[in-house]
């Protein structure tokens, strides 16, 4: 939540933890270089979807 996937080093954590099995979910308005390495992504704006999810 909350980055392009593009400025390090936060632009590999998801790369790094998807290598090692962990889950990865990407909440964007975008496809981001994250996007193929993520387990789930939902595509809208964070602030509206995130209290959604939390409510699951």
């Amino acid at each position: 939540i909350g980055t392009s996937a593009v400025v390090y080093p936060a632009a590999g954590y998801a790369v790094k933890q998807s290598a090692r099995g962990v889950p990865v979910v990407e909440v964007n308005i975008e496809e981001t270089p994250s996007t193929g390495v993520s387990t789930f992504h939902f595509k809208g704006p964070a602030g509206e979807l995130v209290p959604k999810m939390l409510l699951l």
